[in-house]
């Protein structure tokens, strides 16, 4: 199978990427993003392909479109982190839902009906009081408009091991349950999960598919080594 992401040079995404690499059963990873990366891995080097694109121009759906042209799989990792906390909310939106937004539309054109979101355990309610809990949800909620035949989206809570997570926090909140959305939840197991979601695509129906930590750690656990 073929994946093209966006945000695949960030924590998650990176994660994904070499998860995905590590597949028998993918044969190439497009990444999208503003720069190129270093490839950690023999794998990620001959399975990798790195696009850099203006994610500002007045073409980038058009160019999704292209680069997404004979792709099975659409996946976007793309978020802000913890600079989310110094821009506005018009800014966030710009980013998180108007070039997801770009890029995931250019996927459908292309003929990509599978795709892979990550959001937040946040995106609940539109409604909320918090700028990035807003943000996030209207994030969702295009792409599930979108009518993809398949959509995964990926709730994580807090995630241990990404840059953008205080340390002090995961020491905290590793006392919440592991069965609340709420909870702690590794980001290799994140990976993990993208992974594992494209490898068993008998377990999931057509439609879409919410995924909080609990059903990621699952699917992370089922994975089969390589």
């Amino acid at each position: 199978m073929k994946v093209i992401i966006l945000g695949g040079t960030g924590n998650v995404g990176r994660a994904v990427v070499r998860e995905l690499a590590k597949r028998p059963t993918v044969s190439v990873v497009k990444m999208l993003s503003r720069r190129t990366v270093e490839l950690s891995t023999v794998l990620e080097r001959e399975k990798v392909v790195q696009v850099v694109v203006d994610t500002d121009a007045d073409d980038f759906e058009q160019v999704c479109e292209r680069e997404a042209a004979g792709f099975d799989h659409g996946v976007s990792t793309l978020g802000i982190g913890s600079g989310s906390t110094s821009m506005t909310e018009d800014e966030l939106m710009h980013i998180e839902v108007g070039v997801l937004g770009k890029y995931a539309r250019g996927c459908k054109a292309a003929g990509i009906e599978s795709f892979l979101l990550l959001t937040a355990v946040e995106s609940r309610w539109l409604n909320t009081r918090t700028k990035y809990g807003r943000v996030v949800a209207y994030k969702e909620q295009q792409i599930v408009e979108m009518g993809f035949n398949r959509l995964a989206v990926f709730k994580p809570g807090i995630i241990v091991g990404n840059s953008h997570t205080p340390g002090w926090l995961t020491f905290f909140t590793r006392a919440i349950p592991s069965a609340s959305s709420w909870s702690n939840i590794e980001q290799d197991d994140l990976g993990k999960a993208f992974a594992a979601y494209l490898d068993f695509p008998e377990d999931h129906q057509a439609g879409v598919l919410k995924l909080d930590n609990a059903a990621m750690v699952a699917l992370a656990r089922k994975l089969r080594p390589v």
